[in-house]
């Protein structure tokens, strides 16, 4: 790498900086940068969307589009490496690059990294070093360490800034949309299709725009972060201000050479040692270079290390400073379980809320969609003018009703059984019985929902109170005794 040739300002700077950095360089260069960023992404979105066409799916094409997007976004990195070094590729060069461009790393990294908050930090390290699997992990771990939370909110806020042109750019197109032609944004019609095709696709032509216009920007500035990364831990501002002096040498060694012949027409050779020449003359550049590699490669230049300690500024003696060790290494034991304590705590967390979410997705499902969860139902209080209450009701229907039976009170025996069957009804087996029921509506629900012997007791019941209560017809005795003792057997013993 030629850094004597970079064409931008060589110097440290904080993360942020070196992002404003990677912008400025992707709109300064952007004719050669976005030229090559159409040509390749603009026939992977035709052919993409080709294909989605003829399914008429637009939103796995909208998935495609994005899924690829890392893999294209080599191509404006290839760019912006050449043009940093002085060089101008040309569009075609840039698409001949993309077979070896592609081959650097496996393609199934892409399930890998796709998610990755970092990738644009990350890339030049794969395209530009060509490092082993092994050495490439290492790489990450240092170059990382001084810019990932810049990278990771670079990704974030690119992201962002993708989400509002496509916003704005919905709202510039629907200033010109005719009012017969509205549609209702929301995300019920997206899980529901109740979006027109045409406007799905229109939604993905402006999502596509947004990738097109942002990608360059976001490639050049995790490149930046690269760059100063590299500046700071190699020196890179060192190196070129030793090569600046080197040349500011070479240039006067001219001028130095005219003054030592002046100083032996003066009669002065004779005093100078016969190497003076040798000595007063400044350093070759090769010279020069070995005494900058030299010093390039000492440890204090490739070595960067932070140590954070806890120390007491006091007088203490040697017990003291012991005991002071040993507590904060019990604090920081405990510190540490705590720690994990928590961390297993919020995967717990974790794991039973992606439990909850798959055995109730019904449910959420129904709550996107629009859709509201049927009211719960609550028993009546009454019907046909009958207390159905619980607490209306003896702890023993059957016994009670036998008694009133065999006490001759036909009408009480009965009533009682037929409000302990209603209120058994609608109270435990949560059979939907409506204060509007009639005593037909109420018998043909239960030959619906509950089973036949059960349906025959209810509807025997059903007569006899019928006949009882409107026609003062009592049923024989023997059949009165029956319903009474076979209640139980249907609707359990207590209320």
């Amino acid at each position: 790498m030629q850094i004597e040739r970079i064409a931008v300002v060589v110097r440290p700077r904080n993360p942020w900086e070196a992002i404003d950095l990677g912008m400025r360089m992707a709109l300064t260069w952007w004719k050669p940068v976005y030229g090559a960023w159409l040509a390749a992404y603009l026939p992977v979105i035709a052919i993409i969307t080709l294909i989605c066409a003829e399914l008429n799916h637009p939103w796995i094409a909208l998935i495609a589009v994005w899924w690829v997007k890392p893999l294209l976004e080599r191509v404006p990195l290839y760019v912006l490496s050449r043009l940093v070094f002085g060089e101008t590729p040309r569009i075609a060069d840039a698409l001949r690059a993309i077979p070896s461009l592609l081959r650097i790393a496996p393609l199934w990294r892409l399930l890998l990294t796709r998610f990755s908050l970092s990738r644009s930090a990350c890339l030049p390290v794969v395209m530009l070093e060509g490092l082993s699997a092994k050495e490439r992990r290492a790489r990450f771990r240092i170059l990382l360490k001084g810019m990932a939370s810049a990278a990771m909110w670079l990704t974030i806020v690119c992201a962002n800034l993708e989400q509002v042109l496509v916003f704005a750019s919905y709202s510039l197109f629907d200033l010109f949309l005719p009012r017969t032609l509205e549609a209702d944004l929301g995300i019920k019609e997206i899980f529901t299709g109740g979006f027109p095709d045409w406007y799905a696709w229109m939604l993905y032509g402006i999502t596509v725009f947004s990738y097109l216009v942002i990608g360059p920007l976001y490639v050049a500035s995790g490149f930046s972060l690269y760059l100063n990364r590299r500046t700071l831990l190699e020196g890179w501002d060192i190196e070129l201000g030793f090569r600046r002096m080197v040349e500011r040498l070479g240039q006067s060694k001219t001028l130095a050479r005219a003054a030592l012949m002046v100083i032996c027409v003066l009669g002065l050779s004779a005093t100078l040692p016969p190497d003076a020449s040798a000595a007063l003359a400044p350093p070759r550049n090769a010279e020069a270079q070995k005494h900058i590699d030299d010093v390039m490669r000492r440890p204090e230049f490739n070595t960067k290390k932070t140590i954070e300690t806890w120390r007491y500024i006091g007088k203490e003696d040697k017990e003291d400073k012991r005991s002071t060790n040993a507590f904060w290494e019990s604090l920081l034991a405990l510190g540490k379980g705590l720690a994990w304590i928590v961390k297993g705590l919020f995967y717990l967390v974790l794991f039973g809320t992606v439990v909850w979410l798959i055995i109730n997705h019904q449910r959420w499902l129904n709550w996107m969609r629009g859709i509201k969860p049927a009211p719960r139902y609550q028993p009546p209080a009454q019907l046909f003018g009958l207390d159905i209450r619980p607490e209306s009701l003896p702890d023993n229907i059957a016994e009670a009703a036998l008694k009133l039976w065999q006490a001759g009170d036909a009408l009480g025996a009965l009533s009682l059984l037929y409000r302990g069957a209603l209120s058994r009804l609608a109270q435990h087996e949560q059979v939907s019985l409506k204060a509007s029921d009639t005593e037909g509506d109420c018998l043909r629900v239960v030959q619906r929902t509950q089973t036949e012997s059960t349906s025959a007791y209810f509807a025997q019941l059903t007569r006899a109170w019928q006949s009882v209560a409107y026609a003062g017809r009592a049923p024989q005795a023997a059949d009165g005794a029956a319903l009474c003792r076979e209640f139980t057997a249907h609707f359990g013993a207590t209320r």
